[in-house]
């Protein structure tokens, strides 16, 4: 058996839910969604958006350890919308609970309220042939893991993705990554023969463009 399996993340499964909760906040502390809290997570971000399809994740386990998530969407523009669609009470519910146990998630909240998806992305969304890779971390300790085939935990993971969507037909994966966050930069770079273009609503930002037929 091998010491390393990505799988599917199944949100029914209550261990694994706190695992990629917590993983998510370890990885990336300052991240939108960490910020929101770990009620936000559990009882919405990871559980009605993955049950209701908007969400899908992949797990990376060692040795049945969890220790790296990738995280994606079919809906590159309207992810968020969609998400909230008939939602609203309880997203502010889970989202005031937040602010009681922690009142500093409060600017974390407003940040996110102020958040607009780039044009880009609602042509790649419109086109039915384009996917968005949201978010992936691995742990410290597991990062520089050399596994067979000279690949790295990550590659497993977006390897797994990849192969997904392209059997449901898609030709693209994008993103949105900040400037400064050249890792991430540099691996779907690198790796992937990813493309960087400059953001249309943030200055600070870019669009990532893979093509999946070139990987």
């Amino acid at each position: 058996m091998e010491r390393l399996e990505v799988v599917e993340f199944d949100y029914r499964n209550k261990e694994d839910l706190k695992s990629i909760s917590e993983l998510h906040g370890k990885v990336l502390p300052g991240s939108n969604v960490p910020g929101l809290g770990k009620l936000f997570m559990e009882h919405f971000y990871y559980t009605t958006l993955c049950e209701r399809g908007l969400l899908k994740c992949y797990l990376a386990k060692y040795d049945n350890k969890i220790v790296g998530l990738l995280t994606t969407t079919k809906w590159p523009y309207s992810f968020i919308k969609r998400g909230l669609k008939g939602q609203y009470l309880k997203v502010m519910f889970i989202l005031g609970l937040s602010v009681l146990l922690k009142p500093s998630r409060l600017k974390a909240i407003i940040s996110q309220m102020k958040y607009k998806a780039d044009p880009i992305l609602k042509e790649y969304e419109e086109s039915g042939t384009s996917f968005e890779l949201l978010t992936i971390g691995v742990l410290d300790e597991f990062r520089s893991l050399v596994l067979p085939e000279n690949k790295k935990i990550a590659n497993k993971m977006a390897d797994a993705a990849f192969k997904y969507y392209k059997e449901q037909g898609f030709k693209y994966a994008t993103g949105q990554i900040v400037k400064e966050n050249t890792a991430p930069l540099k691996f779907w770079g690198r790796n992937y023969k990813g493309k960087f273009h400059d953001s249309s609503v943030k200055s600070t930002s870019c669009i990532l463009v893979i093509d999946l037929n070139e990987i």
